[in-house]
């Protein structure tokens, strides 16, 4: 068996409605609740659910949950008296995470520092699928390729590409630098309109 056939595929995206992921997305928030130790980051936590929520029809958001349960995202616990608690399975912590990709943003500071980004990666051809989506939310970032594995911004992103590179387990083969100069960087400013 060659390594293209050991390798985990990625996990294959159905259709999921707009609740289904408000569901996953809730209960991911839950975890980070409890494994968060800053009480500022609770409060944001908190502080967000109410919208999400507000924006639900529960009818519709109750058969989106059993779908997930049925699908084996969610996994119900019996918490007696005809309490249940929902919880993700590992395949549901995965797609609640990749649900958490899509919303990624770079924030563009006030003033930009003049440094650059540097995104290099080095994939294997038997992890291509990664590779292609690796490549792909970095261009959904705002990436700009300088070679075929080589891309570059303009302000501060390591967490964003080390939360993606993680989430594909490709930590590894990614690497992050920050530099003052940059060969090509007069086509960069044009690009990003950097002044």
């Amino acid at each position: 068996m060659n390594d293209s056939a050991k390798q985990k595929p990625l996990t294959k995206r159905k259709k999921f409605g707009v609740l289904q992921r408000k569901a996953l997305t809730l209960l991911l928030a839950g975890m980070a609740f409890g494994l968060c130790r800053s009480p500022r980051k609770q409060w944001r936590i908190i502080r967000d659910i109410p919208k999400e929520l507000e924006r639900c029809n529960l009818q519709m958001f109750e058969y989106g949950l059993h779908r997930l349960v049925a699908d084996r995202y969610i996994k119900m616990k019996d918490c007696g008296n005809n309490r249940y608690e929902a919880c993700l399975t590992r395949e549901g912590y995965e797609l609640a995470e990749s649900f958490s990709l899509d919303t990624l943003r770079i924030k563009k500071p006030d003033r930009w520092d003049k440094k650059w980004r540097i995104v290099f990666f080095d994939i294997p051809e038997r992890c291509r699928r990664k590779r292609d989506v690796f490549r792909f939310h970095l261009r959904r970032l705002g990436f700009r390729e300088i070679q075929r594995s080589v891309f570059a911004h303009p302000y501060p992103c390591g967490k964003e590409i080390i939360k993606i590179a993680a989430h594909y387990k490709l930590l590894t083969n990614v690497h992050y630098a920050v530099t003052d100069e940059l060969s090509d960087s007069h086509r960069l400013h044009s690009l990003f309109q950097l002044t």
